[in-house]
């Protein structure tokens, strides 16, 4: 368990560090493509700010949330020094959780797991080749999806096998 928070403390510190630091101006020139504003960010600040600590607390906590928590965090003007040790306690929360959790229902999700594997991988192929038609079709239509919709035509593939003219001409 020291292990956990161990990596915890290192984990939250040095993404904290690292986005304060050299990674802001990372954030700062490709932030805005992913809309990441200096105006949404100056909010953020503004709601750390105003609404306590809890908020870093649970959103360190919270999945989904843990790594934007972070990241909206360091890019704010909360000091590090109240800052990091929130952002430690969500962290372990979360940890903390997942290993009661573990413990708990381990056994139970083992054993659901192994009844549910033929029907998981087969949703899980279909699901693949769902993606993979979509991605085809999404995509063969800015290249040429008339095209490609065209030739696996059963029709059209039936036309092409019967020889033309030309084509009987020189077979003789």
């Amino acid at each position: 368990m020291t292990g956990l928070e161990v990596v915890v403390v290192a984990g939250a510190a040095a993404l904290f560090f690292a986005v304060r630091g050299p990674a802001r101006s990372v954030v700062a020139r490709f932030g805005p493509r992913f809309g990441i504003t200096g105006e949404r960010l100056a909010r953020v600040s503004g709601a750390f700010e105003h609404r306590g600590q809890a908020m870093i607390a649970i959103g360190r906590a919270t999945p989904g949330l843990r790594t934007i928590t972070v990241l909206a965090t360091a890019l704010s003007g909360v000091p590090a020094r109240r800052a990091v040790p929130l952002l430690v306690l969500g962290g372990s929360v979360f940890i903390q959780l997942h290993l009661v959790l573990g413990f708990f229902l381990g056994p139970l999700a083992e054993s659901a797991f192994k009844h549910a594997e033929a029907p998981a991988l087969a949703v899980i192929a279909a699901l693949v080749v769902a993606g993979v038609t979509f991605w085809l079709i999404r995509r063969g239509r800015r290249a040429g999806a008339h095209a490609w919709t065209e030739a696996t035509c059963p029709a059209c593939l039936l036309l092409h096998l019967v020889p033309t003219g030309a084509e009987r001409a020189q077979s003789e």
